[in-house]
């Protein structure tokens, strides 16, 4: 243990298990304080408990580090409050916090139900804002912090059956992007993880929900998948004073690789002769502009 987060107190939501368990541990090592959060519901996000949550706790302080547990919900605006405030009436302050909870309920458009796709952006999407929200307020009263909010590289590659967790993860990027500018004058960084595939509860229901794909495809495919511990790293990064000095910034990690998203701009562009595009000439124009194959 280094030491690098002494003194700073972290908050984790979804931190009873898989990547969030080990941003927990990884933080906890680095001498932060820890709230760790978990509803300890199942994938689908339904069910409580709180065995995840205190089992995490109890890892960390047999190790010699700061911990306690809360199991309040995320998606809820109040209960976000609590959690934030848990890391102010334990530790004294709030210096980080990952907003790692999230769900997965997958399925084709036509599949999907109302309840399907408000539940995924709830926990994702209003879990980030709520928690982020209670946060900030706090940081900018200290005049520093970091937010690392979690999205996904499925945002932008498009993922089959898994539509509501990638406009989710969509959302996260765009309110990162804006939160950054609008805190760092405040002395608050905010950035984005984006975790490959990992060896998760969700990416094992994924791979065993798979159809059609070759046996050895979904092998190999196992075989890629990184463990939590090999994400955490980048998250104690973005929480020390070197990382603060980034901000507005997704990363995704997989593996070896660690890769700064670009944000996304024009790839190619036309103009219209007479200053103003008729169907005709776009019919013309836009094939143009596509890669060609």
């Amino acid at each position: 243990m280094s030491g690098r987060l002494d003194g700073q107190a972290a908050v984790i939501t979804g931190a009873g298990r898989g990547i969030g368990r080990a941003y927990a541990l990884a933080l906890a090592e680095e001498g932060a304080s820890v709230v760790v959060n978990d509803l300890g519901g199942d994938i689908e996000g339904l069910g409580k408990s709180s065995t995840p949550a205190d089992d995490v706790v109890r890892e960390i302080e047999g190790a010699g580090g700061r911990a306690v547990a809360n199991y309040d919900d995320v998606t809820d605006f109040e209960a976000a409050g609590r959690i934030v405030q848990a890391a102010v009436s334990s530790f004294g302050r709030v210096d980080v916090i990952i907003t790692n909870a999230g769900m997965d309920r997958r399925g084709n458009l036509y599949e999907l139900t109302a309840d399907d796709w408000d539940a995924t952006l709830k926990v994702h999407v209003y879990g980030s804002f709520n928690c982020s929200w209670h946060a900030a307020n706090h940081m900018r009263e200290q005049g520093s912090g970091a937010i690392i909010n979690v999205a996904s590289a499925a945002f932008y590659m498009g993922v089959p059956q898994l539509s509501a967790y990638c406009a989710s993860k969509g959302a996260i990027y765009g309110m990162m992007r804006t939160l950054s500018q609008e805190l760092e004058p405040f002395g608050v960084s905010v950035n984005c993880i984006m975790p490959g595939l990992t060896k998760t509860r969700a990416v094992d229901a994924w791979l065993a929900s798979l159809e059609g794909m070759p046996p050895e495809q979904v092998k190999a495919l196992e075989a890629s998948l990184m463990e939590p511990e090999a994400v955490a790293p980048l998250a104690v990064f973005l929480a020390t004073e070197e990382g603060r000095k980034l901000t507005g910034q997704a990363f995704e990690i997989e593996g070896a690789r660690v890769s700064v998203l670009a944000p996304p701009t024009p790839s190619a562009s036309a103009y219209s002769p007479g200053g103003r595009w008729t169907p005709e000439e776009l019919i013309a124009a836009v094939p143009r502009l596509l890669p060609q194959t």
